[in-house]
């Protein structure tokens, strides 16, 4: 197993566990602050061993692809990715066990129903208190309504944009005159140029 030179961005399982020598307290309180943040509906989280094959995940992500949890234990996360994504989930794969953690990334997952919808993920590496690898930590966030507002602002800058070339060329082929008055009366003098 490879040991994880860089500590501070990997999670170590050291604080779910109760370990032996460990006060009993310490390593309660440590599992309620672990349980809080995996059960919380905030976040979805997925956990996986090194090769990819679901450990758990909380109940947010199982909502979130309308699911059990149950449904997911011992499948692979490719199961749950389109084909289109897999080089890309193993080269972050790849990323997170070299440095420990990602930056995050886009792709899409598959929901129970068969419906393809576009995620945000970040994974960490999971560590034991050796610093060996264990397994990996992924942050899952649903980005469909970010998805849609990005495209209906791209569609109102092409709008703007058909719009303004329109009335440019429109514009260019109307002559320009400058309105004058003297003892004759109004008159309009052409402005060349303007």
């Amino acid at each position: 197993m490879k040991k994880i030179k860089h500590w501070p961005k990997v999670i170590t399982n050291q604080a779910v566990p109760a370990s032996r020598d460990a006060d009993p307290k310490q390593d309660l309180a440590k599992q309620s602050h672990y349980q809080s943040f995996f059960y919380s509906p905030a976040f979805s989280i997925v956990e996986t061993d090194l090769t990819g094959r679901i450990i758990d995940c909380n109940p947010a992500l199982a909502s979130m692809l309308l699911a059990s949890q149950e449904d997911f234990k011992a499948s692979k996360i490719a199961s749950l990715i389109p084909k289109k994504w897999h080089e890309k989930e193993e080269s972050t794969r790849a990323e997170v066990i070299e440095n420990g953690v990602t930056d995050e990334y886009e792709i899409e997952l598959r929901k129970s129903d068969g419906t393809v919808f576009p995620v945000a993920i970040k994974k960490w590496l999971q560590t034991d208190p050796q610093r060996n690898a264990q397994g990996i930590w992924m942050s899952v966030r649903d980005i469909t309504d970010q998805k849609k507002n990005d495209d209906a602002v791209y569609q109102r800058a092409i709008l703007l944009l058909e719009n303004q070339i329109r009335y440019q060329s429109l514009l260019a082929n109307v002559p320009i005159g400058i309105l004058t008055f003297d003892k004759t009366g109004p008159s309009i003098v052409e402005a060349q140029g303007i």
